[in-house]
This record gives C-alpha cells, sequence and structure tokens, in this order.
C-alpha cells in the first residue's frame, strides 16, 4: 500500500486549516482605531520570543504549516517522483490554507499512479482528502471571504447557505464515490449531509440511505451571531478569550488571542451602547504576541485586571519553537505593559493552564502553572509562584508541587473547607492529580497528593477541569472531561 505511514481521517468541518491573519469585512460599528504609532510593549521579551523562533526547527512544529509546506515543497522539486513527500506537502498546504494546490498535487499523485483513481481500500484516503478539500474550497469562498453572522454555523440556516457552490457540489460528488464503496463509512456520511446542507438542499436531497437526521429549526431559546454587526468577529486560529472590564467603567469588555508564530492580541472596548472598539494599538497590544489561553488576573491589588498569557500548549520540546508565557500589566490608563521578567516570571515552558490564587493565604494572588510534558527528551514541571511584594519566585519544589505530567487542566478551589486552597490536576497521558493542602498552626506546611484516596484520577486522557458547588451543598465539586486522542489521527493533516 502506497504510503502506509500515513492515516487521513477527517473530522467535522475543517477548522484545521485556518489562517492566522486578521480578517477585517468592514462591518461593525465603531470598529475601527484612529491611525496612531504602535506601541512598544516590551523590547527585552519581544526580543527573547523573536530569538526562540529564529532558532526553532519548524519541521518538527506540526502547527507552523507555512514553514513547513514550503520545506516540504523544495524537497519534492528536488525528487518529484516521491509520493509520499507530494502527499505530506499537499497536507501542509491544506491546512495553511492553500486549498488548490493542495488539490492540484493529489491530482498529481492519482496521475502518476492511474490505478488510484478508482476509490478502493488502497485509494480511498486520497479521495477523502479530496473532499475535504472542496468542502473546505466551500469554506473559503463563502464563509471567510463572505462571512456573515450565519457562516458555517450548524444546523445551517438561509443566511449560511452558500452563493459560491462548486467546493460543495464537488464534494458531493467525491463522498458520494467513496459511500458506494465503503457504505458503513460515518465519516463520509456526515460530511455528505454537512455538503447537501450548505447548499440548502437537507435533507431533501440527500440519498436516504445516507441520510443523518437533524433537527435544523433553531429553537426560541438559540442564540444568534451578532459578531459581526459588532466587528468583533476577527479571524485567526484558536486562542484565548475574556470578557470583563478592564477600565474599571462597569461595561464589559473583550480581549482574545491566536497562537502560533504569528499570533496577535486583540483589544475591544465596550462603549456602553452596545458597540465595541477595536483599542488594540492604543493599548499598546498589537506589539505582544498572542497565545492559546488567556487569563486575567489583578496580580498587583491595584484594583484593574491584569493578563496572563499562556502560549505553548501541545509543543513537546523547544525545538518546535516554545515560547515564555507573558504577564501583562494594566496600567490603568487603557494601556498594558509586559512585566514578564521585571516580575520574574520569565519561563520557557510549554503550557496552556495555569490558576491564580492566594495558596499561602497572606492576601496576594499566586500564580500555578500546568506545563506539559510530553516528551522522553525533554521534562517540564509544574511550577508554583509565589507573589512576594508582587514579584514571584517558583517554590513549587518547597511544596511537592513539580510534577511531571501531559497537565491540560487546572483548577484551584479550597475542596475540603479548611479556610485553603486544594489543586486539582487534569492529566492527558496518566491519573489526575489532587493536591491537598496541609496545614499546622496557621501555617502551610505542604501538599499532599490525594487523587486516589479522593478517587479523583478519572477520565483517562483528561482535558477541562473546574470547580463549583454544583448541588448548593456547601461543597465544591469537581468537573473534568476526557478528550478523545483520535483527534489527532482524525483531522486533514
Amino acid at each position: 500500500m502506497y504510503i502506509n505511514s500515513f492515516r487521513l481521517c477527517i473530522c467535522l468541518f475543517l477548522f484545521f486549516a485556518c489562517t492566522s491573519q486578521e480578517h477585517d469585512n468592514g462591518s461593525g460599528k465603531d470598529s475601527a482605531e484612529p491611525k496612531i504609532e504602535n506601541i512598544v510593549i516590551d523590547s527585552a521579551i519581544n526580543d527573547s520570543i523573536d530569538n526562540i523562533l529564529a532558532n526553532a526547527s519548524f519541521m518538527y512544529s506540526i502547527y507552523e504549516n507555512e514553514t513547513r509546506s514550503k520545506m516540504l515543497g523544495n524537497k519534492l522539486n528536488q525528487k518529484p517522483d516521491d509520493i509520499n513527500t507530494r502527499f505530506s506537502y499537499a497536507r501542509e498546504l491544506l491546512n495553511n490554507g492553500d486549498t488548490q494546490e493542495a488539490i492540484s498535487q493529489i491530482e498529481a499523485i492519482l496521475n502518476l499512479i492511474p490505478s488510484l483513481k478508482n476509490v478502493n481500500d488502497q485509494s480511498k484516503m486520497f479521495h477523502e482528502f479530496l473532499g475535504v478539500c472542496y468542502l473546505r474550497i466551500g469554506e473559503q469562498k463563502n464563509c471567510q471571504e463572505n462571512h456573515n453572522d450565519s457562516s458555517c454555523i450548524i444546523p445551517i440556516d438561509v443566511k449560511g447557505i452558500h452563493n459560491y457552490k462548486y467546493g460543495s457540489q464537488k464534494a458531493i460528488e467525491i463522498y458520494s464515490r467513496l459511500l458506494k464503496i465503503f457504505p458503513n463509512d460515518n465519516q463520509s456520511r456526515w460530511l455528505l449531509n454537512i455538503a447537501y446542507m450548505t447548499l440548502g438542499k437537507y435533507p431533501e436531497d440527500v440519498p436516504k440511505a445516507y441520510l443523518i437526521p437533524l433537527s435544523i429549526n433553531k429553537s426560541d431559546w438559540a442564540m444568534n451571531n451578532v459578531s459581526t454587526r459588532l466587528g468583533i468577529d476577527g479571524f485567526g486560529l484558536s486562542g484565548g478569550v475574556i470578557a470583563d472590564d478592564f477600565d474599571n467603567d462597569g461595561f464589559i469588555d473583550i480581549v482574545t488571542s491566536t497562537w502560533g508564530t504569528e499570533g496577535q492580541m486583540f483589544y475591544y472596548k465596550n462603549d456602553g451602547k452596545g458597540n465595541f472598539t477595536n483599542v488594540t494599538k492604543s493599548s499598546g497590544l498589537s506589539s505582544v504576541k498572542g497565545g492559546l489561553n488567556l487569563i486575567q488576573t489583578d496580580y498587583n491589588n491595584d484594583g484593574y485586571l491584569d493578563i496572563y498569557i499562556l502560549r505553548s500548549g501541545w509543543m513537546p520540546e523547544r525545538n518546535w519553537g516554545i515560547m515564555p508565557n507573558s504577564l501583562l500589566k494594566n496600567n490603568g490608563d487603557e494601556t498594558f505593559t509586559d512585566v514578564t521578567i521585571e516580575v520574574g516570571l520569565y519561563s520557557v515552558t510549554p503550557s496552556q493552564s495555569a490558576s491564580w490564587f492566594d495558596f499561602d493565604n497572606d492576601g496576594d494572588l499566586d500564580l500555578f502553572v500546568a506545563n506539559e510534558t510530553n516528551s522522553q527528551r525533554e521534562k517540564f514541571p509544574c511550577e508554583l509562584f509565589e507573589n512576594d511584594n508582587y514579584t514571584f519566585k517558583n517554590v513549587a519544589a518547597n511544596y511537592g508541587l513539580n510534577k511531571v505530567g501531559y497537565f491540560k487542566g487546572v483548577t484551584t478551589s479550597d475542596l475540603n473547607n479548611d479556610g485553603w486552597f486544594d489543586i486539582y490536576l487534569s492529566n492527558l497521558k496518566g491519573d489526575n492529580m489532587y493536591f491537598e493542602s496541609e496545614v499546622f498552626n496557621g501555617k502551610l506546611l505542604t501538599f499532599n497528593e490525594k487523587a486516589k484516596y479522593a478517587g479523583v484520577t478519572y477520565p483517562i486522557s483528561s482535558f477541562p477541569c473546574w470547580t463549583f458547588d454544583a448541588n448548593n451543598d456547601g461543597h465544591e465539586d469537581i468537573y473534568v472531561a476526557s478528550f478523545d486522542g483520535t483527534a489527532f489521527k482524525d483531522q486533514s493533516g
């Protein structure tokens, strides 16, 4: 079998091939910002990140599709008959949004090996790939280039029906051929239904044998997407979002981020009249590298919310381009300053989850960072940064918290009602962990791991977690969700 090292399956509706450029559709009242000079938020942290990225080996980093596609393109030029390289090149092109060129590469493979043009066990992966490509073209032409409030929201309503129909029409042809040979292929069946839905032909035109019944009528309580009208429909990769009052005017503002080497931050100020203004440049955030997650805090007790950026989750080794997290100080005048190095929080570790809490009950917020270890070559223990007069020191080892694991979530709460915080960690590869504070004569001594005793080591492959009093009995409960690891395989790239 050709390319037996690859397995191609397609997950839902192709959110893996987005580019990281900001989408400006010109809509949204007061979304434009006055032209002013960029504020350099902190040259030291930016220089550090630039140096890290300059020395990274992006061929190892599966998320840097633009760089990887260029490298594979150069490799293919040297060996144009190498099918494995051509297929890898097509995958990177698709994930980078160069969809038409990805199609050309797959068609070149089919021409090089004509037997693959017929759908069979050997060729199935190539036809699945083409189906995704054509769905992706429909998404790019309609949901991105001609975006509206209903674009690509399932179930697709009248406003979301594609005007540019070629992509979905081709996808229907491909998935119909696949299902004739593989009638139990639920993945192709699902995407066939979605393709018909984008054309406004669901359910009536879907072959009965392949129809997946869905309720396509919105309920009375359905929420409408108004981001386009408000000018806050930023376009980018995965990232974080905070909805909170950053300028203390009583109205909820929005701060977002996108990750990757070109990730950005965006700050939308609520004017109190139902509109938002993009104040990213004037706040200094245009100079800040984005991240995968954001957490608000008031680390210095000045009454203004600061921002902590977590940047490099999912990256197992430094050669992937692991970047430091950042603490942005709110200056109280609608600007921010990166104080990461100044306050002692500089650390180059992969993480996407952290928690601000007063672990030592001294009246200021400390920081626990749940780092990720997913490699035998490099270990990244968790960090506990103690806040001492608004500067920080990692004291995780002092309290038995410098644990190593593939930690994707952390939540802190007083789980045993003793007046002191406890810590719960979700682990993607291993048992979850629960650390209970041990206190003597009003002084914190250490944290003891009690997950097995408390019965909270599960579920397997855990991801998000939080604590709340679910049944109002006065005791904090733990919610933790699992993550289907096959999602790493069931995607276009």
